[in-house]
């Protein structure tokens, strides 16, 4: 074992007696797959935070990668009044976003009655529906809710007036109001662009008469004439009320 020990002495020696540092050769396809993957690092986009929150999206709107809702509350047409009775799209409080019951529709929903102009003959109803259509590109997201309901009549309140007094002509009688209560039903159905939710309605062209007990009864129909239908949609968040023209006509 003694013969090591020159060999030891002799590279202590070299390595203290000379200071110049010898490159390290490494092999040329190491050195560029290196420089290749430092290049697409540098232009790589940096990684985003695990916990890095996502960008808000506009009220109303879904953002990208929302998943879909049950079927019929997702569609490029729905009809509100079925959905409604038949208990559809309903959700619970707890379960809405915080935030997403605005006191309006998202802006790009356009809310109007259809057909804006009406013409019908002395006693016969009024056939038309609430309408909301997303004129957006994006999906729009509409929350509903109601105490009243969920049959039409307590939905859709519709009442028939002079076009410049602007005085009922669908009343008589003595004056009673109607109220309901209850727990707050919601819910939640989503339009695409383009797409559109109805409600249908139905308004009577004859006078609703009052007694004394407050019972009410239909009587004689409204002359003929140009009025305007006034139509308030109980289920809208902000229970706004639309305007239509109203013709009617001789039979």
């Amino acid at each position: 074992m003694r013969w090591f020990a020159p060999l030891a002495m002799v590279v202590l020696s070299a390595c203290s007696g000379s200071r110049r540092s010898v490159p390290e050769r490494r092999p040329a396809a190491s050195a560029v797959a290196g420089s290749a993957t430092d290049a697409a690092s540098a232009l790589a986009p940096p990684p985003a935070p695990e916990n890095a929150p996502r960008a808000a999206a506009a009220p109303g709107i879904a953002p990208p990668g929302t998943p879909p809702l049950a079927p019929g509350c997702e569609a490029p047409s729905l009809d509100l009044r079925s959905i409604f009775e038949g208990g559809a799209c309903r959700v619970d409080e707890d379960a809405i976003p915080t935030g997403a019951l605005p006191s309006t529709l998202p802006e790009t929903v356009r809310v109007r009655v259809e057909p804006a102009i009406a013409q019908v003959r002395r006693g016969e109803p009024v056939h038309a529906e609430i309408r909301l259509d997303n004129t957006g590109t994006e999906p729009a997201d509409v929350y509903v809710s109601y105490i009243c309901g969920p049959r039409a009549k307590e939905l859709v309140s519709a009442h028939i007036e002079q076009l410049v007094r602007q005085e009922r002509v669908d009343i008589g009688g003595r004056r009673c109001g109607r109220g309901c209560g209850g727990g707050a039903i919601r819910h939640h159905v989503r339009l695409p662009p383009g797409g559109v939710a109805r409600y249908p309605f139905e308004a009577s062209t004859r006078i609703e008469w009052f007694d004394d007990h407050c019972e009410a009864s239909r009587r004689a129909p409204i002359a003929a004439g140009n009025y305007r239908l006034v139509v308030r949609g109980r289920f809208l968040p902000d229970r706004r009320s639309l305007d239509a023209e109203l013709r009617i006509v001789e039979p």
